[in-house]
C-alpha cells in the first residue's frame, strides 16, 4: 500500500502548480514535512500515527526526488550535466551507507521517538541547505552567462 501511495505521489508533483516553481515547492515541502515529523516524534507514534507518518514520508520522498531533479536541470551547466548528475547520484551512496548504521544506533540507544524527531530535523536542514545551494548556483550560472562575466 505504501509503495502505491508513493508512486501516486510522484504524479502529484507533475502538475504545473508544483513544478512551475520547483525550488519554492521543494523548500516548502521539506520544511512542512520536517516540522510535522518532529511533532510526531515528540507526541509518540502509535499504529494510527504510523500510517500518517508513512504517508508524509511517501509524499516527502516523492516530492524530494521529483523536484530535486527539476532543480538540478535548472541550476547545472547544460554542457556538463551528465558529469554533475553522476556525482550527485554517487553522493547518495554515502547516505545509504551511514544511514543504517546511525539510524540503528540512535534507535537502540534513544528509541523510535528520538529517531523520528532527528529525521525531521535532517529533512529541514537538508531541504534548506539544498534550496540555498540552488539559489546560489543559479545566480552564479546566470551571472556567468550574462554580459557581466565570462562563461565557464
Amino acid at each position: 500500500m505504501y509503495g502505491i501511495f508513493k508512486v501516486l505521489s510522484i504524479f502529484l508533483f507533475k502538475f504545473n502548480i508544483f513544478s512551475r516553481n520547483a525550488s519554492k515547492t521543494f523548500v516548502t515541502l521539506e520544511l512542512t514535512s520536517g516540522i510535522i515529523i518532529i511533532i510526531l516524534g515528540f507526541i509518540g507514534i502509535d499504529r494510527i500515527l504510523m500510517v500518517v507518518f508513512l504517508m508524509i514520508i511517501g509524499i516527502e520522498t516523492a516530492g524530494f526526488f521529483v523536484l530535486k531533479e527539476i532543480m538540478e536541470y535548472d541550476m547545472l551547466p547544460k554542457n556538463e550535466l551528465v558529469l554533475y548528475l553522476g556525482i550527485i547520484q554517487s553522493a547518495f551512496l554515502l547516505g545509504d551507507a551511514l544511514g543504517s548504521i546511525l539510524g540503528a544506533s540512535i534507535y537502540t540507544v534513544y528509541g523510535e521517538n528520538v529517531l523520528i524527531s532527528i529525521l525531521g530535523m535532517i529533512i529541514i536542514i537538508s531541504g534548506a541547505t539544498y534550496h540555498r545551494m540552488y539559489v546560489y548556483m543559479k545566480k552564479q550560472r546566470d551571472f556567468c552567462s550574462s554580459d557581466h562575466g565570462t562563461q565557464t
